[in-house]
């Protein structure tokens, strides 16, 4: 019987072992790097896409109100003569404060420009530190386009309605002896004419989302990182009720196309117009600034932003922004003259 053929069997060294987990550990710290850089772009897509979502949005909700002002039914609008620039805080709880209301609904669009803080009569509404220094405010006035009322005993006590016909307006609140305020009737002379909610809404940016506590921005508020936001202030029968529309929105302003030949068209814009102007704004020029809710590692926003007749400086911080401008047309205000 032939002897056995011994077969050595050898195994890794200690130093091709040794290579063998250095490359392994190099290759698992590339991939690891690669879905870290590809989370974090991922993240930043996901960033630029909330913000030029909520810049977007937030200039459809503003277009949509600017072409709806001037709206009220049947009347074809309101006539009448101010003496002064109206005071968009007016509650209608008096008959002087609704007799004001009625005369301010001649100007279905009212702003404000570059406001440092509420003054004047917009302080009455709009407290302090809750506007943000340098933005404008835009009023805009109408009467609800559906949900009509017909009978004046179905009116809810405080809301402010407006009943209209083509010849002739009347405003009142509703509850109690509503149809002793309202007495208008159709053309028929049987039938009342319909009530409309009057809709009175005041936008603006505020400092914060959610405001600390006593109901004001400070820097305490939104978790200690207040978020720029989007705001709208609506007359109710309960009085003005703040609602946040959009966060995000960083910068707010209006430039208002003025008509001189009375074409309906605007001849040119200007930031703020006089009081005899205001009847005559055709368009609006809405342009806002959104800024980005988290900030992005490594990035430093150092532009310039133009805004209508503003040039907003960025203070240099890690949030990214873009800006967005278009010119809405009044519908109801400038197809009365077309």
């Amino acid at each position: 019987m032939s002897p056995r053929t011994a077969i050595a069997v050898r195994g890794f060294s200690l130093i091709e072992l040794m290579v063998a987990i250095t490359l392994g550990l190099l290759l698992l710290l590339v991939m690891t790097q690669l879905m870290a850089q590809q989370s974090a772009a991922r993240a930043e897509i996901e960033k630029s896409g909330r913000q030029i979502e909520n810049g977007r949005y937030a200039m459809s909700l503003l277009q949509e109100d600017i072409q709806l002002a001037g709206y009220f039914g049947q009347s074809g609008g309101m006539s009448g003569t101010v003496s002064a620039v109206p005071n968009p805080c007016e509650t209608g709880a008096t008959a002087a404060s609704l007799d004001a209301i009625r005369l301010a609904m001649v100007l279905p669009l009212q702003g404000y420009d570059d406001s440092a803080s509420p003054a004047g009569s917009l302080g009455g509404c709009l407290a302090s530190g809750n506007l943000k220094s340098g933005t404008d405010v835009l009023v805009t006035r109408r009467t609800e386009a559906g949900n009509v009322v017909i009978s004046p005993s179905a009116t809810v006590a405080g809301r402010i309605y407006v009943q209209a016909t083509p010849a002739a307006t009347m405003v009142g609140t509703g509850g109690t002896g509503a149809a002793a305020v309202f007495s208008l009737l159709r053309k028929d002379n049987a039938t009342p004419a319909e009530l409309r909610r009057y809709v009175q809404r005041l936008y603006f940016v505020s400092p914060c989302h959610v405001p600390a506590s006593g109901g004001v921005c400070t820097a305490a508020a939104d978790n200690g990182r207040p978020i720029p936001t989007l705001k709208m202030l609506e007359l109710t029968e309960a009085g003005f009720v703040v609602t946040s529309l959009v966060e995000g929105i960083e910068n707010l302003q209006f430039d208002y196309g003025i008509d001189r030949d009375g074409d309906g068209a605007p001849d040119d814009y200007e930031p703020i117009p006089s009081l005899a102007e205001w009847s005559n704004v055709m368009t609006v020029r809405v342009s806002l600034l959104a800024r980005a809710l988290e900030p992005s590692a490594g990035h430093v926003d150092s532009r310039s932003y133009v805004l209508g007749d503003s040039t907003v400086s960025s203070p240099g911080d890690a949030y990214k922004r873009q800006a967005f401008s278009v010119a809405v047309r009044a519908v109801n205000l400038s197809g009365r003259r077309e």
